[in-house]
């Protein structure tokens, strides 16, 4: 598996043993071997150009991925990740979905599986001007709507800029 596009991510048991990693074109785990279904989690023409072969992983943009534990358990994690499409003149990257991938690594004895991707249906993002915005997001048109404001106090600490992630209850 190649990796340079920034598209990167990994995960650890507690005691700090690798369990799987990603570069947005596929997941694998610790022992370097494809998760069952984990071959094409951003499928499409991007996946297609840059996911074969000795290409440098998936192009989605610096810290587009992120991996975190299913709280009370130490088999399951979500994988947060994003289809994108490339504009090539000027060069830029537009989202074209926020997908997760839940991961269970007890699955096949303890070898890992990719269970499904489910539609996303919130977009939250930070930023110091507006604090916590959070739409709803409708993905088979793209748009974002109902958005709420939430105000945060960091005191005498005001972070430039951050990361959110959703629960799976919503």
């Amino acid at each position: 598996m190649n990796f340079s596009n920034g598209n990167e991510a990994t995960i650890s048991s507690y005691s700090g043993t690798l369990l799987f990693y990603t570069n947005g074109c596929s997941i694998a785990n610790y022992q370097n071997e494809m998760l069952e279904n984990g071959d094409n989690i951003n499928a499409g023409s991007i996946f297609n150009s840059y996911c074969s072969g000795t290409t440098s992983g998936y192009p989605s943009g610096t810290q587009s991925t992120i991996v975190l534990p299913l709280p009370q358990s130490d088999s399951i994690y979500y994988l947060f990740h994003k289809r994108v499409i490339l504009i090539t003149n000027p060069l830029n990257i537009l989202t074209l979905e926020i997908l997760y991938s839940v991961v269970d690594m007890s699955a096949n004895n303890g070898a890992g599986q990719v269970m499904f991707s489910p539609d996303g249906s919130r977009y939250i993002r930070y930023n110091p001007k507006n604090k916590i915005r959070m739409f709803d997001f409708d993905r088979s048109t793209g748009l974002l709507s109902n958005c709420q404001n939430i105000d945060v106090d960091f005191g005498d600490f005001d972070p430039f800029d951050g990361g959110m992630a959703i629960s799976p209850s919503g």
